[in-house]
């Protein structure tokens, strides 16, 4: 049985999100206890902890590691002064939870999905609602950015396809929108249950989408069709991740089970059984050197990752 190079253990309930910061000294996790958790993962330790209450769905960092915004059942999004985990202020505007986000503009925009069926553009450190998009029938589950050319969310069984709709004024150091509603607005569809992931391949070509179905679809964003559905997992596939060189995709789902896949071709290399339940989130370091995983047996799990 493969072993982890560690194990942390510091929450009491599923854990939903973990981010680790760019120097890769720091990780982040939060989930179903409502507890944030600040690790050292050099020593391997626990720094600090923060307790919010209701479930966390989802901590992000900005790329310059100044603020760590996290997503709960309180229907707010919290900001914090990062890495003293200091409360800078509350983004208030969704109706129902929020449950993923995204950071853009170096920082300077927050984007938010929620089971309000909206999402949602903020400025940090403000937490100023800029700009609401409404037209989801469903709860928007998870989201992903094409560069600046497309806003990609999930509902239900769908993938939407939105223009970026933001360019900055910079005369006024502000940002201009679209007006509502945008036009140019393009549907995929492939998976018969919820998408719970999304995520670009590091040459931005290609989409690739994990669901309840227990699927991985890879989708070609140019000609906007269904490429491959990779089919291995037990359980809802609720992470994804990519070697750096984009030629490996990981997945990670309710079987436990973590699937290293080789791109194109979409051929599985080598599985393991990372967690006695299900694993919700799991990242790549900065360095490359390890994956990192978490869920809902309440544990963080170091591995040395493959090549």
């Amino acid at each position: 049985m493969r072993k982890p190079v560690k194990t942390l253990d510091g929450h009491k309930d599923t854990i939903n999100s973990i981010v680790v910061s760019s120097d890769g000294k720091l990780l982040v996790s939060a989930g179903h206890d409502g507890i944030i958790n600040l690790w050292d993962l050099t020593e391997f330790s626990l720094l600090d902890t923060i307790n919010i209450s209701g479930l966390i769905y989802e901590v992000v960092l900005t790329p310059d590691n100044r603020f760590l915004a996290s997503a709960g059942s309180n229907n707010k999004i919290n900001l914090w002064k990062f890495p003293q985990l200091e409360h800078m202020g509350e983004f208030i505007g969704h109706t129902d939870a929020p449950v993923c986000l995204e950071v853009v503009e170096d920082g300077k925009i927050l984007i938010s999905g929620g089971l309000d069926n909206s999402v949602r553009y903020w400025s940090i450190p403000d937490g100023r609602l800029i700009q609401t998009i409404s037209e989801h029938e469903g709860s928007v589950d998870c989201l992903a950015l094409q560069d600046k050319e497309y806003l990609i969310t999930a509902y239900d069984e769908d993938i939407k396809l939105w223009p970026y709709g933001i360019h900055p004024d910079r005369d006024n150091y502000e940002f201009i929108f679209y007006d509502m509603p945008w036009e140019g607005v393009t549907t995929l569809k492939g998976h018969d249950s919820l998408v719970y992931s999304l995520r670009i391949t590091p040459d931005g070509w290609n989409l690739v989408s994990g669901g309840a179905d227990n699927t991985v679809i890879v989708w070609d964003l140019e000609k906007r069709k269904l490429l491959k559905t990779l089919e291995g997992h037990g359980g809802w596939v609720y992470d994804l991740a990519f070697i750096s060189d984009g030629k490996t995709l990981i997945t990670a789902a309710g079987d436990g089970y973590i699937i290293y896949w080789s791109l194109p071709g979409g051929k599985p290399i080598k599985s393991f059984k990372a967690h006695d339940r299900s694993v919700k989130t799991i990242l790549i370091t900065h360095d490359g050197e390890n994956l990192v995983s978490a869920g809902e047996d309440r544990l963080i799990k170091i591995w040395e990752l493959d090549s």
